[in-house]
């Protein structure tokens, strides 16, 4: 059983102020801010591709019905 002196040195520390919070917060942002980087860079890589591949297609049916 603790004493009253252990009672009193213990310090409630709100949430935000744990170091467990702390890190918990930057292992997710370590891990969100690479994900959310590759997720903008292959959406606009296909997007750019899926815009090319109609481009061609439209012009090779426009020349097909021109002859």
């Amino acid at each position: 059983m603790a004493t009253k002196n252990e009672k009193k040195q213990k310090r409630n520390i709100s949430f935000t102020e744990s170091m467990k919070t702390k890190l918990i917060g930057i292992m997710i942002a370590g891990a969100a801010i690479p994900l959310l980087v590759s997720l903008i860079i292959s959406y606009v890589t296909s997007t750019d591709k899926a815009m090319t591949d109609a481009q061609t297609a439209l012009e090779w049916q426009a020349n097909y019905i021109q002859s």
